[in-house]
């Protein structure tokens, strides 16, 4: 037989649930793939670089292989990853960078330096690892009363994204993308934030020439 659990760390009542299955084996299902049949690219299969799967992987040379080597036949041989530029829902704490508005510096917190360093190593593994720069939230002090970046910091969050692809880079950390925020139509207990999408437009005008 089988069994099947299920959790989610906002809902209380889907903690570590068991779920009944109705029978002793997995359900098979058939997919059919039309090769002539073009749509958007797919560049890969991963995850992401949390504050709980950094604590996790950190000195774990063998699940880091399990997870990124290309060569392994066992494993899972990801070879994309998102990283998160603030805390998420998988954070023991609440962080974000340090802005400084006034010489436009932004400093990364141990918990971004700790990530950073999982990255490079799962690098190491695969070298053709890509990733996703994604923050959860803007620093608090750019969040509005109801949990939106608020608009006169728009310009002060842009150039804290750009800041924080600059160190990103100089790092060596493989970064093929950002978004400006995870879920941008959520909000909720646990490091997030909304945005409108005339927003999310200014900011991704503000931000285009930064990545250049």
């Amino acid at each position: 037989g089988w069994n099947v659990v299920v959790s989610s760390p906002t809902d209380d009542a889907r903690r570590l649930t068991p779920i009944e299955t109705g029978g002793t084996a997995p359900i098979t299902r058939s997919v059919f793939v039309d090769l002539d049949a073009t749509g958007q690219e797919w560049i890969g299969v991963g995850g992401a670089f949390t504050d709980a799967a950094a604590d996790l992987l950190r000195g774990d040379e063998e699940a880091l292989a399990l997870l990124f080597d290309p060569t392994r036949p066992d494993g899972a041989q990801l070879d994309v990853g998102r990283l998160p530029l603030s805390a998420t829902d998988f954070s023991a704490s609440s962080w974000t960078w340090e802005w400084n508005a006034a010489s436009g510096s932004a400093t990364p917190p141990p918990e971004a330096r700790r990530a950073v360093d999982v990255v490079l190593a799962a690098n190491r593994i695969n070298q053709d690892l890509r990733l996703v720069a994604t923050p959860w939230t803007a620093p608090s002090s750019m969040i509005a009363d109801d949990g939106a970046l608020s608009v006169e910091d728009e310009d002060d969050y842009a150039a804290l994204l750009g800041r924080q692809l600059d160190w990103l880079l100089a790092e060596g950390v493989p970064v093929d993308a950002i978004s400006l925020a995870n879920e941008p139509g959520h909000v909720a207990g646990y490091p997030s934030m909304t945005m409108s999408d005339d927003q999310m437009i200014r900011l991704a005008q503000a931000i285009r020439p930064k990545l250049d």
